[in-house]
């Protein structure tokens, strides 16, 4: 019997491990605190990842800019 508490509880904390990874991979309101940092630590993972655009002059901001609208 102890032994099935046991695996109950093991299996319960790996489900709210799991939960917790799922909470923290939405979205929050936008504009909180939360929010903020959530979408610093987006942007630093992108940025990591090379998944940004560069613009080295004003003609080409603009054409990125315009090729985002076609």
């Amino acid at each position: 019997m102890n032994g099935q508490v046991i695996t109950i509880l093991n299996k319960i904390q790996k489900d709210l491990v799991e939960v917790k990874k799922r909470l923290e991979d939405l979205e929050p309101i936008y504009g909180s605190k939360a929010w903020w940092i959530w979408s610093d630590k987006l942007a630093l993972k992108d940025y990591k990842e090379g998944s940004f655009k560069k613009a080295s002059s004003k003609s080409e901001l603009q054409k990125l800019l315009k090729s985002f609208i076609s």
